[in-house]
């Protein structure tokens, strides 16, 4: 009888111990879900930010210069008109206007780089940069009377990301990074299919 008795007390301590330890099993688990699953749509936010950005401003094309001088450049400054005749506006307006639709709930305002190299590490909070680039190396491969090398626009967007459950000590936020860079075809040259990088003017 006192064996019996025995056999169910100590049936009876392993449902909290069991507990115990599948609780402490399951906090990181949940942790890796929580935080996985907020950065995996933070960064997806950022890079379709950056991308649209990009693209939407890289026809942001100057209508005034084109009727005026037959020149095609993007709109990076007003040009005799607000919106330099395109009914858009220059690239930081349409830059602006595509960032504020990503972060409806806080727009960060977008800085202009002009020709300074986009930040490499940004500061905290959230933020981005843009710059209008032209590219050389597109221009001579389409031959020399296509006029003047073909635009493009950079966006990077960066934010912190506070994380809801951390695990591990000094890890409480997570920095997001994304860049994006559309280029403005214009004339009848054939494009070159070689890939290029990098934003200089020649």
């Amino acid at each position: 009888m006192d064996s019996y008795r025995r056999t169910k007390a100590e049936q009876g301590q392993i449902l909290p111990i069991f507990s115990l330890m599948l609780a402490l099993l399951l906090l990181p688990v949940a942790g890796l879900a929580v935080d996985g699953g907020l950065l995996m749509a933070s960064h997806a936010t950022a890079v379709g930010a950056a991308q649209a950005a990009a693209e939407a401003a890289a026809q942001a094309v100057d209508v005034t210069a084109v009727q005026n001088d037959d020149t095609f450049q993007l709109c990076a400054v007003p040009d005799g008109g607000a919106t330099c005749g395109n009914g858009v506006g220059t690239v930081g307006e349409v830059v602006d206007e595509v960032i504020a639709a990503s972060y409806p709930s806080q727009p960060p305002v977008c800085t202009d780089e002009g020709t300074a190299p986009l930040p490499v590490a940004p500061a905290q909070g959230l933020g981005c940069a843009f710059d209008v680039v032209s590219s050389c190396a597109l221009a001579t491969s389409a031959g020399s009377d296509s006029g003047p090398p073909p635009e493009g626009v950079s966006v990077l967007t960066w934010q912190t990301v506070q994380l809801p459950i951390s695990l591990f000590p000094g890890w409480t936020s997570v920095r997001l990074r994304a860049s994006a860079t559309a280029w403005m075809e214009h004339g009848f040259a054939e494009p070159s299919s070689t890939s290029v990088s990098g934003g200089s003017s020649c």
